[in-house]
């Protein structure tokens, strides 16, 4: 089974709720992610935490960057799936359309956020045609950088 890594760096988070990155299952496979990191330069420790969400996004939304799924092992076929990041310093045309939030948590804007690794057939699963967003809202702009590792099948 193939698996595939997405990585982002200096996608601003603005101060209202944004996609920094989702991953959208092709329609004839699901995906699993299994591991995801975030990360954010902030210079004060004493700001207003950042809302980290993991929403079943229902639409893909207008304006996010193209990101090209890369393959850990290059004898692999290219992803089906289609991955998006957040524009680096502004907001999206229209931000994609939160659905359920599996996972949210607060993290100081200064340094490492969440970083996790799921156990082997115990990952996130996508269904087909299905969206995963990692989505943040700040009270402070910062930058963000990740990464999402995922297999299809």
């Amino acid at each position: 089974m193939a698996i595939y890594t997405v990585t982002y760096s200096g996608v601003t988070t603005g101060t209202a709720l944004k996609t920094i990155a989702q991953a959208a299952a092709a329609s004839t496979d699901r995906l699993e992610i299994i591991e995801w990191s975030m990360s954010f330069n902030g210079t004060s420790a004493s700001a207003v935490p950042v809302l980290v969400q993991l929403n079943r996004q229902t639409t893909a939304g207008t304006g996010g960057v193209s990101a090209t799924p890369a393959l850990q092992d290059l004898a692999d076929s290219a992803s089906a799936s289609t991955c998006l990041t957040g524009p680096l310093a502004a907001t999206w045309t229209a931000e994609p359309t939160a659905g359920v939030i599996i996972y949210q948590d607060y993290y100081t804007p200064v340094g490492l956020g969440p970083a996790w690794q799921y156990p082997l057939g115990r990952g996130i699963i996508v269904p087909t045609s299905g969206r995963m967003g990692f989505v943040v809202t700040a009270a402070v702009a910062v930058n963000c950088a990740g990464h999402i590792v995922f297999n299809e099948g």
